[in-house]
C-alpha cells in the first residue's frame, strides 16, 4: 500500500492517488488532511452521441456539474467521474473504482447514488471530519492542515493579485491582454509570479477563460460600488448616446451622473447592443439598465440627456417619452454642446458666401491629408498640420480657421513649392486652386471674420465640457458669448467695401445671437430655478417671495415640499452671509460643511437636483473615443462583457486607484463564483 503521508506531501491528490489508498488503514489525521486538500476538479471531456426523434445530438460533460454536486470529482487520466467521500471512506465501485462515464444517464444515476445509505454516511462523515469532537479539534494534524491551507491561500491570493494588476494595467493603458508573440514577456514579471508561471501545473491564471472571469469580477465589483453610491445619492441623471463600432454593431453608452458628499460624479455604466436601432429598441435597452441600477427607486431619476442618433431627438421624442412614462421626474435635456454645433452650422450655412468659404477652407486639410508627400512638404513650412474637420464638433473648424489664418504665407509658399516640384497634374491643379483661394479677397474677409468669432466659440465649447457646468453658470457663459458676438458685429471686422459681404457678415452675427437665444431657452422649471439662485434677485425676493417660481419648481419636482421650501428661501434671501458663492456646487459645499443640510433640507434637495442635471453629453462622447481604442480591427471579436469591463478599467482609473480593498473584493468573488483548482478562501 502506498503511504498516505507520501502522497499528501505533494499538496494535491488526484483520483488515481486516492484509489491507491486503503480507507480502513487511514488515520484520522490523514483523513482530515485529505479533506483539507480537497476534491480533484480537472477539466475532463466526456461526450456521448444519441438520437431522438430522428435527430442526432451530442451530450457532453459540463464543469458546472462540479458546482451542482459538491461530492463529485473527476479523473483526467481515466476521463471519468467519481464520488470524493466514497473514495476516501469506501463505497459503490461504480463511483470509486470503475468511474462513471455514461453521460446520458448522469442525472438519474447521480440521484440514485445520492440516495444510497453508504453515500449519505460517507458525506456526513466527511462533513463532520475535523469539525466535530474534542479530539478532532485538538488534533495537531488538523491545526497544521489549517495553517498550511491558509499559507497556500495567502500565496495563491498574492499571485492572483499580481495577475489582476497586470490586467488593470493593460486595461488602463488600453493595450491588448495578449498578443501574437509573447516570447520573453515572462522576464518582465516579478520573480514570484515568474516562478509560479514556470512551475504551476494546476492554475497559471493566464488562460482566456481566467482573464474573462477576472474581468467579469472586476466589472461586478465596480457596478456594485456604483449602485451603492446611487443608493446613498439623493438624485441621479442618465446620459446616453449611440455609435457604430468597428464590427458594425450599434453601441449604446450609458453614463450616470449624481451628487455625493458635495461632489459631482459621472460614472461610466457600460456599452450595450440594443435589439434593434429603432427608438423602441434603444428605449428598451436604456430602461432595462435603469431598472437594474435604480432597483425600483423611480423618483430618483430627475433628468435624461441624449445626443447623437436622430431617433433620440426626433419629432415624436419616443425615447424620452418612454423613459418619462416610467420615471415621471426624468425631464429631458438636449446636450448643450451639440446645440452649439447646430447653431454654428446653421449660421455658417445661412449665407451663400459663408457656405462657399467653409467649402474652400475644408478643402485645404483634405488636400494635404491625402498624401504623405504633401504632408512632408507642409511640415517643412509650418510647425503643425492643418487639422481635419469633425462632423460633430465645431471646435475642429475653429482650429482649421486659426491654423490657416496664422500660417497664411507659409501655406502659400508650400503650394508654390508643390507647383514647382510635383509632376502629378491633379496635384498641381489642386495646389493652384488652393493658392487662388488663399489670395481671394472674399475668402480673406470671411477668414478674418471667423478668426475673430472662433476663439469665443472655442471658449464656450470648452466651458461646456466641464463636469461642474450647471444651469446657473451656463446662462452667464451664453450671455458673455452673445455680447462678444454683438461686439464683433458692430466692429470693423464686419465692414467691407462690398455692401453684400458686409450685410451677410452682420446677418451671420445676428443669426448666431438669435439662434443661441432660441436653442438655449430653458424649460420653465429650470428658468424658475435659475431665478431663485441668482444673487441679483435676492434683494427683491427678500421683500416679496417668488411664489410663482417656487410653485413651478415644486410642481415639476414633487419630492420638494413647497411650504417648507418657501420658509427656507425666506430665511436664505435675508441672510447675506449665505450668499458668498459663484457656482451652485460652492453653495452646496457651504451648506454641507456647516451642517446646514437639515435646517435647509429643501434648498439642499433643489440644489442637488440642479447639479445632477447634465448640460452636455461630453462623457459619453469620450467613451466612444475609448471604444475605438479598445475595440480595433485586431480585437473586433471581444465579447460584450469583457469589452465593458475593459472600458470600465480605462474610464474609471481613479476608482481603481482610490477604492480600498478593490483587489480583495475581486479575489473573493473570483474564488466564490466557480469551483477553482486553487484555493482562494481562508479557513
Amino acid at each position: 500500500m502506498v503511504m498516505a503521508s507520501h502522497l499528501l506531501a505533494q499538496g494535491f491528490l488526484s483520483v488515481s492517488d486516492l484509489q491507491k489508498l486503503e480507507p480502513s488503514q487511514l488515520s484520522l489525521d490523514e483523513k482530515v488532511a485529505i479533506k483539507m486538500t480537497g476534491r480533484p476538479l480537472p477539466d475532463i471531456e466526456i461526450s456521448q452521441l444519441g438520437v431522438s426523434n430522428n435527430k442526432r445530438y451530442k451530450r457532453s460533460f459540463n464543469s458546472e456539474w462540479y458546482e451542482k454536486k459538491t461530492w463529485l470529482c473527476g479523473c483526467e487520466v481515466r476521463n471519468a467521474l467519481f464520488c470524493f467521500p466514497c473514495l476516501v471512506f469506501g463505497g459503490d465501485t461504480a463511483w470509486t473504482k470503475d468511474g462513471f462515464t455514461n453521460i446520458s444517464k448522469m442525472k438519474e444515476r447521480s440521484e440514485k447514488h445520492e440516495k444510497s445509505k453508504k453515500h449519505i454516511e460517507n458525506v456526513i462523515t466527511m462533513s463532520l471530519l475535523g469539525s466535530v469532537g474534542v479530539q478532532a479539534r485538538l488534533s495537531e494534524a488538523y491545526k497544521l492542515s489549517i495553517i498550511e491551507h491558509n499559507r497556500k491561500v495567502k500565496k495563491n491570493r498574492e499571485i492572483l493579485s499580481k495577475i489582476i494588476d497586470c490586467i488593470t494595467c493593460c486595461g488602463q493603458f488600453e493595450i491588448s491582454l495578449h498578443g501574437h508573440d509573447e516570447s520573453g514577456d515572462e522576464k518582465k514579471f516579478e520573480s514570484e509570479l515568474h516562478k509560479h508561471l514556470e512551475s504551476s501545473t494546476v492554475f497559471k491564471g493566464i488562460s482566456k477563460t481566467i482573464k474573462n472571469d477576472l474581468l467579469d469580477c472586476l466589472l461586478h465589483v465596480y457596478r456594485d460600488h456604483v449602485k451603492k453610491e446611487i443608493q446613498e445619492a439623493s438624485f441621479v441623471a442618465v446620459m446616453a448616446d449611440d455609435t457604430t463600432d468597428v464590427s458594425e454593431h450599434t453601441q449604446i453608452v450609458i453614463v450616470l451622473r449624481y451628487v455625493l458628499n458635495g461632489e459631482i460624479s459621472e460614472r461610466f455604466w457600460g456599452f450595450f447592443n440594443p435589439d434593434n436601432q429603432t427608438a423602441d429598441g434603444i428605449a428598451k435597452c436604456i430602461l432595462e439598465q435603469l431598472d437594474t441600477i435604480l432597483q425600483g427607486s423611480t423618483e430618483k431619476l430627475v433628468a435624461q440627456t441624449f445626443d447623437g442618433a436622430i431617433v433620440m431627438k426626433g419629432k415624436k421624442k419616443v425615447i424620452q417619452a418612454k423613459v418619462k412614462a416610467v420615471y415621471n421626474n426624468a425631464h429631458f435635456i438636449h446636450c448643450y454642446a451639440q446645440q452649439l454645433n447646430l447653431i454654428m452650422k446653421n449660421s455658417a450655412s445661412g449665407a451663400q458666401d459663408s457656405r462657399i468659404f467653409f467649402s474652400n477652407l475644408l478643402s485645404i486639410p483634405a488636400f494635404f491629408s491625402r498624401s504623405p508627400q504633401r504632408l512632408s512638404l507642409l511640415n517643412k513650412h509650418i510647425a503643425a498640420t492643418v487639422p481635419c474637420p469633425s462632423p460633430t464638433r465645431w471646435d475642429f473648424h475653429s482650429r482649421i480657421v486659426n491654423r490657416v489664418y496664422e500660417n497664411l504665407q507659409s501655406l502659400k509658399s508650400c503650394c508654390e513649392e508643390i507647383q514647382a516640384t510635383c509632376n502629378g497634374h491633379q496635384t498641381i491643379s489642386e495646389a493652384t486652386g488652393i493658392l487662388h483661394i488663399l489670395s481671394n479677397d472674399t475668402f480673406m474677409f470671411w477668414l478674418k471674420l471667423f478668426h475673430k468669432i472662433m476663439p469665443h466659440v472655442e471658449k464656450i465649447y470648452e466651458q461646456m465640457q466641464s463636469q461642474e457646468i450647471d444651469i446657473f453658470s451656463i446662462h452667464e457663459k451664453i450671455a458673455n458669448f452673445k455680447a462678444a458676438i454683438q461686439e464683433i458685429r458692430n466692429s470693423e471686422h464686419c465692414k467691407n467695401p462690398s455692401v453684400t459681404l458686409m450685410t451677410q457678415a452682420k446677418e451671420l452675427c445676428d443669426c448666431i445671437s438669435d439662434d443661441i437665444e432660441h436653442r438655449y431657452s430653458f424649460s420653465k422649471q429650470l428658468v424658475a430655478a435659475k431665478k431663485l439662485f441668482n444673487k441679483k434677485n435676492f434683494a427683491t425676493f427678500n421683500i416679496r417671495l417668488p411664489v410663482e417660481e417656487i410653485k413651478i419648481v415644486t410642481k415639476e419636482y414633487p419630492m420638494i415640499d413647497k411650504e417648507r421650501l418657501e420658509t427656507e428661501l425666506g430665511v436664505f434671501f435675508s441672510r447675506p452671509d449665505l450668499h458668498d458663492y459663484d457656482k451652485l456646487i460652492d453653495l452646496l459645499k457651504f451648506i454641507l460643511e456647516n451642517n446646514l443640510d437639515d435646517v435647509l433640507g429643501e434648498i439642499t434637495k433643489l440644489v442637488k437636483v440642479l447639479l445632477t442635471i447634465p448640460m452636455t453629453t461630453t462623457e459619453p462622447e469620450r467613451c466612444f473615443s475609448m471604444l475605438k481604442r479598445i475595440k480595433t480591427f485586431l480585437r473586433s471579436t471581444v465579447n460584450q462583457e469583457s469589452l465593458i469591463a475593459l472600458a470600465v478599467i480605462s474610464a474609471e482609473k481613479a476608482f481603481f486607484d482610490s477604492t480600498p480593498n478593490i483587489k480583495e473584493k475581486v479575489i473573493n468573488l473570483f474564488g466564490q463564483t466557480k469551483a477553482r483548482r486553487m484555493d482562494f478562501t481562508f479557513k
